[in-house]
């Protein structure tokens, strides 16, 4: 089981997945900032690959305006009044060409936080059909505070319609982006499972495992007796996390 990271920054979400209670065998982060990188290059984890560069819908080279920072960006509307920004020149990959060879014959998380690059990415991984192949993924639209008016339903649209299993970071309401992690991961995953049993791949495909489902189920539940709802929570609390509830 694979966690990729796009716009790894310093590693935070990293550190959340690699958990014990959380089965990955790799983790590929994708940062292009040298101050970031510097960082990241710190950390001794053999299940660790570290790629240097951005993620977009074609290869070339580009700024990265504010590199090091939480909020780097190749989109320069960004930072409209700041007149004294530093920068760094990135090269960008087809992200199709890189993922492609990993998101076959493997279960796979994304987490994609890349300020505005987003759109490219999944537009790339989309119109080659690959981002059905991931088994979930996270992802902050930081296009709308970029580009206002941008149509992000379109995209949303088209995510649907091509039957990934993602989630808006903004979903899981916390204010800090590996705390999204941690909830998304707590959603996702049954800790005591490796790789799907025939419980497992059911649930996943009846969605019982969505947030929202869960919530339905202790909400909507009110003929249900008192002491089964307590056995109910006391079950999810073994395998889960319940502070979303």
């Amino acid at each position: 089981m694979i966690f990729i990271e796009i716009g790894a920054h310093y590693g935070q979400s990293y550190e959340v997945a690699k958990h014990p209670k959380y089965p990955f065998n790799e983790f590929w982060l994708f940062e292009p900032s040298i101050l970031a990188l510097e960082r990241l290059s710190d950390i001794s984890d053999k299940r660790l690959k570290i790629f240097p560069v951005g993620l977009g819908a074609k290869n070339y080279s580009t700024l990265l305006y504010k590199p090091g920072s939480k909020g780097a960006t190749i989109f320069l509307e960004k930072f409209a009044n700041n007149s004294e920004l530093s920068s760094q020149t990135i090269n960008i990959k087809k992200a199709s060409e890189i993922l492609a060879p990993i998101l076959t014959g493997n279960r796979v998380f994304i987490k994609i936080n890349c300020e505005g690059s987003e759109v490219d990415i999944l537009n790339d991984l989309l119109e080659f059909s690959l981002l059905n192949k991931t088994h979930s993924i996270l992802v902050d639209f930081d296009i709308c505070r970029i580009k206002k008016d941008f149509p992000i339903e379109n995209l949303e649209k088209k995510l649907k319609a091509s039957g990934v299993h993602f989630y808006d970071a903004d979903f899981f309401g916390a204010q800090h982006s590996d705390t999204n992690v941690k909830r998304w991961l707590n959603y996702e995953l049954n800790s005591s499972f490796v790789k799907f049993t025939i419980k497992d791949y059911i649930l996943f495909k009846l969605k019982f495992h969505l947030p929202f489902k869960r919530r339905i189920i202790l909400i909507f539940a009110p003929y249900v007796p008192v002491k089964y709802k307590i056995k109910l929570l006391v079950f999810l609390k073994k395998y889960q996390s319940l502070e979303f509830y």
